[in-house]
């Protein structure tokens, strides 16, 4: 008691353990006391006394605080208020205290009694003040939900808090429904009633279904179902305050919400924090919460629902909250638990996995059913510990019997590590092994194993209880790469701690490759293929960069007329083994000698060079010739009509050509030049000859002849007596009335005739004609040419020594058959042949009428050309 605002009336200081405050009530000096105003002290107080400790004249209070080991001072201000809490440090658990001058300054101290470490603290006026540690968040710890084989009596859950304190009233473990099949997302299935359960000394709590067979660390406080339900019983079968949905004496599992909550208003089954399923916690339910933690599960159901702050994920199926963190996995959850004494909401905060064994020797499944995998197979030992906290009693070493292996040029050699364990050994126990270095796996070395089974570059070393050996194997692989010397390192560590718990070990693999020699090889190509690509070779791989220069030089070939030049610097970059080197190659049209030039490799780093040159060869692609265009079907006319052809040479030549020319016949036909002269420097350029038709006087038809080309002159030996193909050419009698010319050439040709009256003339080569409506002639030339007239009186006119030709179609009432070259009918002699008619000139086939009759011919039939 005490005078506290100084109006002569007594009032009272209350210390209140479990809200860690004092109360003051002023009183009104009649027995009354108005409404507490509450001050912050120190955790648990117990103990507190009154005195003016400034010597302002005004009550100040001092409190003993069993839960945090501290005193509390609190200056009051004369009207009732105190000031901010001065904290000091003494033993532990402080339960009494007085005040006294115990060093005669004049100044008030504290003598405080502590309960536990048995002893009295003396607090001077002028010691440092002690600023405890606030309180612990209240979390969930760990939770097994979802255990092996059946739920009954193996789930746990355990929280963490503040070291003993009392959960206040109004906190409860909820879980909620994610499944949205015949369940509903948002709704309350189970609920566990926390309100005054307290932690241990350790700042954990325990809760065990009823028949478990765990060992829990004494340090913290174990609840355990002792009711009549079987697990977790449920209602009025549950000692633990837990409510199932259905009764259910186990906890919701697949896809589910663990949320921690203080409320101040119970909840119950019937609560759907999600009533709209919209995967938005919300709704009056929901707003009374207080969130003090979340973890969620998703079984991989695409329509399913999680609301808590972090989410495990099967095969990213579900939604998920906005700012979740969301850990997406290919196993569905059955334990949750924080690594270590983490209170985040971070992926590296909680480890997720699918539980293995059997009760009480469970453990974590292996890498692909736990996240993080670093976890893997870790055991569940720490019931009410500090979670996968590393033993400390256990000792690793690493070693080999090879530190140094040389690498070999192919096939592999086997290195062991060999890592023990001393200690309590009695116990099982795990531990991370990572492979990394310089060297690289698949490359360098493969095939890892962990005692015997094909393993990973990291993973998690499983000791059994008295096992104190375990062998990782690995091949090193042989190659002709010159590289440095390269390592594979060993290091052992425990989840979460970034100090390894032994010291490393390393082997080294030593390279024994030569550095590689560069050789090119020989290349050629025709002169129009435009380029020439020589390769380049290592002899083997290299780590390093490799360069080497090169350049071209001239053996027969002429830089800037054969080839262009080309200089340059190759790289080989680490693995490469294989460059080119292009040179452009400039075609003419010179008919000469294959020719050759040089490439040449110079100042090589880190290779030397085994072939200093490529000969590189122009495979030369012109051949001499003459071409003349067209070299037949040109038509001139008795009345002076003329046709014009052009000439003109292959390749360039050495030397002047000279081509005479000439008419065959004269009389129907002469030329504008008898001789051509070609140069080097207009040897491609055509030389354009015309020739003109001439009326003989003499009545015949249309008359062939030939532009006669003699031998080339040249002093170039390629050309001289090179011989060009004659021209042929038809003059057209005068007053031959025809509306069109068609010829052919000196191959097999296919001519139509028009509608109109045709000149139609085959020339050389085995040809079919076929004439139109009109009145046409039709001239085979030389070859088996078949004809056919058509409609229309129709003349096919034959030569001899040109062939026989087929007349296909001869109407004896409308067609004639013209002769020319100088023979009549009396050279003929026409005869029955099967069907047809056969006319010779001699012993010598002239022409063939197919479905004639021979006897129904006579002269009238014939006309002369």
């Amino acid at each position: 008691t005490g005078d506290f605002n100084n109006d002569n009336k007594l009032d009272l200081a209350v210390a209140n353990s479990d809200s860690h405050n004092v109360s003051i009530l002023l009183g009104n000096g009649a027995g009354g006391f108005g409404i507490a105003t509450n001050f912050d002290v120190g955790l648990n107080p117990v103990s507190v006394t009154v005195i003016d400790f400034d010597n302002d004249g005004k009550s100040d209070l001092a409190v003993a605080n069993a839960g945090s080991d501290t005193i509390s001072v609190l200056l009051g201000d004369g009207n009732g208020g105190f000031g901010v809490a001065t904290n000091f440090g003494v033993g532990t658990k402080p339960y009494a205290l007085t005040v006294g001058d115990f060093n005669k300054d004049g100044q008030s101290d504290l003598a405080v009694a502590n309960s536990e470490s048995k002893n009295v603290s003396l607090v001077y006026a002028d010691d440092e003040t002690y600023e405890p540690v606030p309180p612990q968040p209240i979390l969930i710890n760990e939770i097994l939900f979802d255990p092996p084989s059946t739920d009954t009596s193996k789930e746990y859950i355990e929280l963490r808090g503040t070291p003993g304190a009392i959960l206040a009233p109004g906190t409860y473990l909820v879980a909620i429904e994610g499944d949205s099949g015949s369940s509903n997302p948002g709704n309350v299935q189970d609920i566990f009633n926390l309100s005054g359960k307290q932690f241990g000394s350790n700042g954990l709590l325990v809760l065990l279904q009823k028949g478990n067979s765990y060992a829990v660390n004494p340090n913290s406080n174990v609840v355990t179902n002792t009711g009549t339900g079987a697990g977790w019983g449920s209602g009025a079968s549950s000692s633990v305050g837990h409510i199932g949905q259905s009764n259910a004496n186990d906890i919701e599992n697949g896809s589910v919400s663990f949320f921690l909550i203080q409320t101040t208003t119970a909840p119950n089954l019937s609560n759907d924090i999600d009533s709209n399923d919209d995967g938005i916690a919300d709704g009056a339910t929901y707003s009374n919460w207080t969130v003090l933690d979340s973890v969620a599960v998703l079984d991989g159901g695409t329509t399913d629902i999680a609301y808590g702050s972090i989410v495990f994920r099967k095969n990213s199926g579900g939604s998920v909250p906005t700012n979740a963190t969301v850990v997406d996995t290919s196993f569905t959850t059955g334990y949750v638990g924080r690594s270590g004494n983490t209170t985040g909401a971070t992926a590296s905060d909680w480890v997720a996995s699918i539980i293995t064994g059997t009760a009480p020797n469970l453990s974590l499944g292996n890498a692909s059913n736990t996240s993080p995998g670093s976890f893997a197979s870790q055991p569940l030992n720490h019931i009410g510990d500090t979670n996968f906290a590393p033993p400390t009693n256990i000792n690793y070493a690493i070693s080999t019997t090879t530190p140094t292996v040389t690498e070999g040029n192919s096939s592999s050699q086997t290195v062991t590590f060999t890592v023990t364990r001393s200690g309590n050994t009695a116990i099982a126990s795990t531990v991370n092994y990572a492979l990394d270095g310089t060297a690289t796996f698949t490359s360098d070395y493969n095939s890892i194993k962990v005692a015997g089974v094909t393993s990973a570059v990291s993973g998690t070393l499983i000791f059994a209880a008295g096992e104190t050996t375990k062998t990782i194997t690995f091949n090193v692989l042989g190659d002709k790469v010159t590289e440095v010397d390269e390592t594979i390192n060993l290091t052992l560590s425990h989840p979460n701690q970034l100090t390894p718990v032994t010291n490393p070990a390393t082997v080294t693999i030593v390279n024994d490759d030569n550095p590689p020699t560069i050789s090119i090889a020989n290349k050629s190509g025709n002169e129009s293929i435009g380029s020439l690509s020589f390769v380049v070779q290592l002899s083997n791989a290299s780590s390093d960069v490799i360069t080497v220069d090169y350049n071209t030089s001239n053996d027969t070939a002429i830089a800037n007329v054969d080839y262009t030049p080309a200089t340059g610097t190759l790289t080989f970059n680490p693995g490469v083994t294989t460059q080119t080197i292009t040179v452009s190659i400039l075609d003419d049209f010179v008919d000469e000698a294959n020719e050759h030039f040089f490439v040449n490799l110079t100042n090589p780093t880190n290779a030397t060079i085994a072939d200093l040159q490529a000969n590189g060869t122009i495979t030369d692609n012109d051949t001499p010739g003459i071409t003349i265009s067209p070299v037949n079907a040109l038509v001139t006319t008795e009345a002076g009509g003329s046709a014009n052809f052009t000439i003109q040479l292959d390749t360039q030549p050495t030397a002047d050509v000279t081509i005479n020319l000439s008419s065959s016949n004269v009389n129907e036909g002469t030329i504008s030049a008898t001789s051509v002269t070609f140069t080097a420097a207009n040897w491609n350029t055509p030389q354009t000859i015309t020739v003109t038709g001439v009326n003989d006087g003499i009545a015949d038809g249309n008359t062939t002849y030939q532009i006669i080309t003699a031998k080339a002159v040249s002093s170039d030996a390629k050309y001289n007596n090179l011989n060009a193909d004659d021209v042929d050419v038809v003059n057209i009698k005068s007053g031959n009335q025809v509306n069109s010319i068609i010829t052919g050439s000196a191959s097999a040709d296919n001519l139509q005739g028009t509608s109109s009256d045709d000149l139609i003339f085959g020339f050389a080569s085995n040809d079919t004609i076929v004439a139109g409506g009109g009145n046409d002639e039709l001239y085979g030339g030389l070859g088996t040419d078949n004809l056919t007239g058509g409609a229309g009186n129709d003349i096919f006119v034959l030569a001899p020594n040109q062939g026989r030709d087929t007349i296909k179609d001869f109407n004896i009432n409308e067609d004639l058959i013209g002769l020319s070259g100088g023979i009549s009918y009396a050279n003929l002699s026409i005869t029955q042949s099967n069907n047809d008619t056969l006319i010779k000139i001699g012993n010598v086939n002239f022409a063939l009428l197919t479905g004639i009759t021979a006897s129904t011919l006579n002269s009238s039939h014939f006309i002369t050309y």
